[in-house]
């Protein structure tokens, strides 16, 4: 018996600031410079895709990732 895998993209599951914070939180934590340029970029990817769903730059939910990415980082 083989088992089916599906296809997972981490940035869809980053869908408001809170996600975005753990994830970032989960990627510092581990101390690991490789991994957190990764996180980083599934963050960037992510406002991306909430960029497409409101090309009106209204109250998307990651609309303020930036400040808890930056304030993160500066811990």
């Amino acid at each position: 018996m083989t088992e089916e895998f599906f296809e997972y993209d981490p940035a869809k599951a980053l869908d408001c600031a809170e996600a975005v914070e753990i994830f970032i939180a989960d990627a510092l934590e581990t101390g690991d410079a490789d991994y957190i340029v990764k996180a980083m970029r599934v963050v960037a990817r992510a406002r991306g895709m909430a960029q497409e769903a409101d090309p009106e730059g209204g109250d998307s939910a990651t609309s303020h990732a930036d400040d808890v990415t930056l304030s993160k980082s500066n811990t």
